[in-house]
């Protein structure tokens, strides 16, 4: 296999649990398209997995050598219909990290929805705090209060895991939408009802 990185950062822990069969590439600065197609060519994987920021050379390099082009998008595209459409026609398989993502693209039969990983919070009782009263779980959420963000089924999340840990707090940064003032609403009716204003925090805009 091949990973090809761009800039430093890939090393330490995550660099030693690649395997030994592996090799990592670092692009530099400059001609990107040149030498990633060179390391294609002789290299001639089946499958290129690449995300937003190669798909530009990745997807017309691939084309040239017919192979299987699988491109991963982290970024909300719903301002780039245009790129969304290209990337959709050209990528063999496409994997967002939202659901709500889907819509921006043309063919839900390339897509598939894989969510960022979170490790798994160790049980409460494992745990032990060396401040009375300390928060174990603060969690903080940043991005504009609409629906399509999913900020309900935090709010809910935050719910059941209040009934188990009462030292979880949630802290809202953003701003809430005009076209979204009853869902912000329906938030807070839902907050009153379950008692958890102390724990959500709404606390709008901030600019540093």
């Amino acid at each position: 296999a091949l990973i090809w990185c761009h800039g430093a950062g890939f090393d330490g822990p995550i660099l030693q649990r690649v395997a030994a069969g592996v090799k990592v590439v670092y692009n530099g600065k400059y001609f990107k398209r040149t030498k990633l197609e060179r390391l294609i060519h002789a290299f001639r994987p089946a499958i290129i997995h690449a995300n937003t920021y190669l798909c530009a050379y990745v997807l017309t390099i691939a084309q040239k050598y017919g192979i299987k082009k699988l491109i991963h998008i982290r970024e909300d595209m719903s301002g780039q219909q245009r790129t969304a459409r290209w990337i959709s026609e050209h990528a063999d398989r496409i994997i967002l990290i939202s659901h709500s993502m889907v819509r921006d693209f043309p063919d839900p039969l390339k897509l598939e929805v894989i969510h960022n990983a979170l490790a798994e919070l160790p049980p409460v009782d494992r745990v032990s705090s060396s401040k009375a009263g300390e928060d174990l779980y603060h969690l903080l959420f940043i991005g504009t209060i609409e629906k399509r963000k999913g900020l309900y089924d935090l709010v809910k999340a935050i719910n059941i895991i209040y009934e188990h840990n009462k030292r979880v707090t949630l802290t809202v940064l953003g701003k809430v939408l005009h076209s979204e003032k009853s869902y912000y609403r329906m938030l807070k009716k839902f907050l009153k009802k379950n008692q958890l204003n102390d724990i959500v925090q709404f606390s709008g805009v901030v600019q540093d």
